[in-house]
């Protein structure tokens, strides 16, 4: 799990790979405004019903899984997946394990789907939430808006019984 103590490692990564995903809601930045005790806040606040899983390696976070329950009464059986993983370690198992340690963690929450929207472009991520047991849901239009122009996306999810 990452902790306070993760949040300059945390801000580092999603800092670094914006500029290689085009699938973050916040630009680059928006990142670079967040300072390290309003990141240290945010993962103290969220600890009690997020998760927020890192893999770290020789001081570095090489990625991070965070699922997000919906707050509305009647929907906080879902929850929202986003997952960075470094370019330079795709394809080397961090995400399978990653989203597996936080679906397990998210079910103990109380959740039972998880979703997750990818960008039409990322046809590597689209494979690989099919690999680990997510299924298509259906478009996404105008899933981000970036420089002014909308990108669309697909909707995955993933039941959890």
């Amino acid at each position: 799990m990452v902790r306070t103590k993760d949040a300059a490692l945390l801000l580092n990564l999603l800092l670094e790979a914006a500029g290689d995903i085009d699938n973050l809601p916040q630009s680059p930045v928006e990142i670079s405004d967040i300072e390290i005790p309003d990141a240290e806040a945010v993962i103290q606040a969220s600890s009690r019903t997020s998760v927020l899983a890192g893999a770290f390696s020789e001081g570095r976070m090489l990625g991070m899984c965070s699922i997000v329950p919906m707050m509305e009464v009647r929907r906080k059986h879902c929850g929202e997946m986003y997952l960075v993983i470094r370019k330079e370690f795709w394809s080397h198992g961090i995400s399978t394990h990653l989203v597996n340690y936080a679906i397990d963690m998210a079910a103990e929450k109380g959740m039972r789907k998880i979703s997750v929207s990818v960008t039409d472009s990322s046809e590597g991520a689209k494979a690989f939430l099919e690999e680990v047991g997510f299924h298509s849901e259906g478009r996404n239009e105008r899933m981000l808006s970036v420089d002014g122009k909308f990108i669309d996306g697909e909707r995955f999810a993933m039941l959890i019984d």
